[in-house]
């Protein structure tokens, strides 16, 4: 039996193992703590594509609106989900799916040195809340909205148009 030799059979050694568990407990750990920061990533790049649904949508319903500071009389503005507009003639059950408050008023920046030459500039700020009470419509946080947007309007016709129409209102346009 000089040439029978049993095979020899290779296994892996207990330290062999552990430090293949050890990588892999590291790995899923890593992976674990990862998680929470994806998700909030993933939430966070969907209310910003929502409000900017929400933000087109207010810019087009105010199209037509007196160019007069203050709060705008159609506001506030209510969304769902999605960034659809929810009107206040809407029934009960779509009215409870709102999620997005927009409050929308009109500022008058014409005192500010710098914009002295400016024919009637007038600032629209939009402050948007989420999530809010669907029944009564109120953000659920107080303080602060989530986001504060301001954009700057100014009606087409000059600054002559009240001697032309006594009746003349600016309004705004696109």
């Amino acid at each position: 039996m000089t040439g029978n030799t049993p095979a020899r059979l290779h296994g892996f050694s207990l330290i062999e193992i552990v430090i293949t568990i050890g990588i892999l407990a590291t790995v899923l750990i890593s992976l674990v703590g990862i998680l929470p920061v994806g998700i909030k990533s993933a939430e966070d790049a969907a209310n910003k594509t929502v409000l900017a649904v929400i933000l087109e949508d207010v810019h087009n319903r105010l199209e037509g609106h007196i160019l007069k500071p203050g709060v705008v009389a159609s506001s506030p503005f209510f969304y769902d989900r999605q960034g659809l507009h929810i009107g206040s003639e809407s029934d009960e059950e779509l009215k409870m799916s709102r999620l997005y408050r927009a409050d929308v008023r009109l500022i008058d920046i014409t005192d500010d040195s710098r914009l002295q030459h400016t024919s009637g500039l007038i600032a629209a700020k939009v402050d948007v809340w989420w999530p809010v009470d669907p029944s009564s419509g109120e953000p659920f946080r107080q303080g602060k909205p989530q986001e504060s947007i301001t954009f700057y309007l100014t009606p087409l016709t000059g600054p002559e148009w009240p001697r032309i129409d006594k009746a003349y209102q600016p309004k705004i346009e696109f």
